[in-house]
């Protein structure tokens, strides 16, 4: 886009946080002038937006798996809850992935939108922790949207994780959030991955094009919705 067109664009402007795993936060892209890397790169490219990548490699959904070996923001939640008190306009959420591979359970999806009654330690109940965080963080008119990985069927990473995707559309739609859902989209991992898995830089303007197309979709969570959340 052209400048002036960008000024005229309604995420102009707009502050996004990226939070995920390893494939979020993009270490085999070329950063941008401000060591940008991945879909936030390529967000501050299109639309103008302020962006804040604070994906940490190795992350999962649930609260157990990753967290002796990768640390406390080896739970995306914890990205999320890390920028607690600053002001963003929408969050993109990438996970699932290394919970597949670690085979957590799917978990449970309740009723609830009390954070108490989700089980962080499996994909659902932490998926439905880290919506709930990034609602008590920036509050209810902030922008949610979750992000599906790519299908990668020559790398174990990927293997049942469709089942774990399945699971996390219904978590979005108990909860009235967009995903992209990019394991059914067209991916070359030959061509576009360097280890079957990570993206090269040539895969992150392929994932970029469909993160940007994605973008306008996001919303806040719908009133109906939001006045239940417990927070």
């Amino acid at each position: 886009m052209e400048e002036c067109m960008l000024q005229d664009h309604p995420l102009f402007g707009k502050k996004a946080l990226f939070v995920g795993d390893s494939i979020a936060l993009a270490l085999r892209d070329i950063p941008d002038e401000q060591g940008l890397q991945g879909w936030a790169k390529y967000a501050a490219k299109e639309y103008g937006m302020i962006c804040t990548n604070a994906a940490v490699g190795g992350a999962a959904l649930n609260s157990k798996t990753r967290l002796r070996r990768f640390g406390n923001q080896g739970v995306i939640a914890n990205q999320i809850k890390k920028h607690e008190g600053e002001a963003f306009d929408c969050v993109l959420i990438h996970g699932g992935l290394n919970d597949a591979w670690d085979g957590v359970p799917l978990g449970k999806i309740t009723n609830s939108f009390d954070s108490a009654d989700f089980d962080p330690t499996t994909y659902a109940g932490g998926l439905e922790t880290a919506f709930y965080q990034a609602v008590k963080c920036f509050g209810k008119g902030v922008a949610l949207g979750y992000l599906i990985n790519f299908n990668s069927p020559n790398h174990s990473a990927t293997s049942g994780a469709g089942e774990y995707y399945e699971w996390g559309k219904k978590v979005c739609a108990k909860w009235g959030i967009e995903y992209l859902d990019l394991f059914h989209q067209p991916f070359d991992t030959a061509k576009y991955t360097q280890d079957t898995l990570h993206p090269n830089a040539e895969g992150y303007v392929v994932l970029g094009r469909y993160v940007c197309d994605f973008l306008p979709n996001i919303r806040p969570i719908p009133p109906e919705i939001a006045e239940k959340i417990v927070v």
